[in-house]
């Protein structure tokens, strides 16, 4: 899981607008915004 955080991170600051934030993510939202994940 915590691989995937900072995955995650690395992601937010490359792709800032298409990747939601990490409290996003933890609150449920991410699989929302991004289904294919």
């Amino acid at each position: 899981m915590e691989q995937y955080r900072q995955r995650l991170l690395s992601l937010e600051t490359t792709l800032p607008i298409q990747y939601p934030s990490l409290s996003d993510y933890e609150s449920g939202t991410f699989q929302l915004k991004n289904p294919a994940i």
